[in-house]
């Protein structure tokens, strides 16, 4: 779950992706992208549909978000 815009870039950062190569993969407006990576935290219920195509971009991509014991990404293990 993704609970943070620093989130969202340390994904990108794993990735090595722009925000606009984040925004093709998950579907929306790069502008949609800077907006949620500037946010501090994810609260909106309207960010959840978003928030919802980042993380799934991300987990295609081999992302996984995490939020327990705090907010991190990392690389998915394969095998």
């Amino acid at each position: 779950m993704i609970k943070s815009g620093a989130q969202i870039r340390a994904g990108r950062a794993l990735l090595r992706w722009r925000q606009s190569d984040l925004a093709e993969a998950a579907g929306l407006h790069p502008k949609a992208v800077a907006y949620w990576e500037r946010k501090a935290t994810m609260r909106r219920r309207r960010e959840e549909v978003g928030v919802t195509r980042i993380r799934l971009a991300f987990e295609a991509a081999g992302v996984l978000a995490f939020t327990n014991p705090s907010p991190r990404v990392r690389f998915i293990a394969e095998g």
